[in-house]
């Protein structure tokens, strides 16, 4: 997941923040990046040229342009991501709608109200649906289950027994993936889906479909614990859904 706040309050960013924190706890989910906070919409757009977000919160008043001037500049590009409007006034409910945002919070919010703003994105959803795109390719992160790199050629295989070939160099391939909390780097051009993974054996991760991906030794003890951290998360998530 990656969010954004803007807010040209300090205050109210980091109100915001920690309750996102407390909330992505309580639901065991793990953040691909840092929350990401802006004090006003131009500096948001600067960047949002160059990074995608899930779910992004805006407040309606601030200084420069406003909350709903941002949310247009958004949807010029963006269809997909999520938009909460946080805000002190009821006036701009209505105009709200089109931008489609998901909610409308209207300040001093409760936590309850947050997590329930949060519950209409779906996040469930948003984190199967993810993908990469390599070479105008879209890939699901769901479907990978390792990669593999050689004679300059990566090598994506896939739960279904597809394999994908590209030529790209490891720079511009593991920044696609490597953000993301469930693929991890095992050496060289070799990088698991954790989530695919059927056990540690050895110094080899087996995964799902019987392949053995063989861990770095300079490496080993730091990917063992972050991977059986990783299962522990895991089964947080699943014992709140259920």
């Amino acid at each position: 997941m990656h969010f954004a706040i803007i807010d040209d309050l300090e205050a109210d960013r980091l109100k915001l923040s920690n309750a996102l924190n407390r909330y992505l706890t309580e639901q065991a989910i793990l953040l691909d990046n840092p929350i990401v906070e802006y004090e006003n919409g131009e500096s948001f757009l600067a960047d949002f040229a160059q990074v995608s977000f899930d779910i992004i919160f805006i407040d309606m008043y601030m200084n420069g342009i406003t909350g709903l001037e941002v949310a247009k500049k958004i949807r010029e590009t963006d269809e997909e991501c999520h938009i909460i409007f946080t805000t002190t006034s009821r006036d701009f409910a209505i105009d709200s709608y089109t931008v489609s945002a998901s909610y409308y919070l209207l300040k001093p919010y409760s936590y309850e109200m947050l997590a329930k703003a949060l519950s209409t994105c779906k996040i469930a959803q948003i984190l199967a649906n993810r993908y990469i795109t390599l070479n105008d390719t879209p890939i699901l992160l769901r479907d990978i289950v390792y990669t593999d790199f050689h004679n300059r050629h990566l090598y994506i295989y896939l739960k279904n027994q597809q394999v994908l070939t590209f030529r790209i160099t490891l720079e511009e391939f593991f920044p696609k993936l490597l953000n993301y909390p469930n693929f991890r780097c095992c050496n060289r051009g070799s990088v698991v889906n954790l989530d695919e993974v059927a056990r540690l054996e050895d110094c080899d991760f087996v995964m799902q479909t019987g392949a053995r991906i063989p861990i770095s030794r300079r490496h080993f003890a730091e990917l063992r614990t972050y991977y059986f951290n990783y299962l522990f998360y895991k089964v947080r998530e699943q014992d709140v859904m259920r």
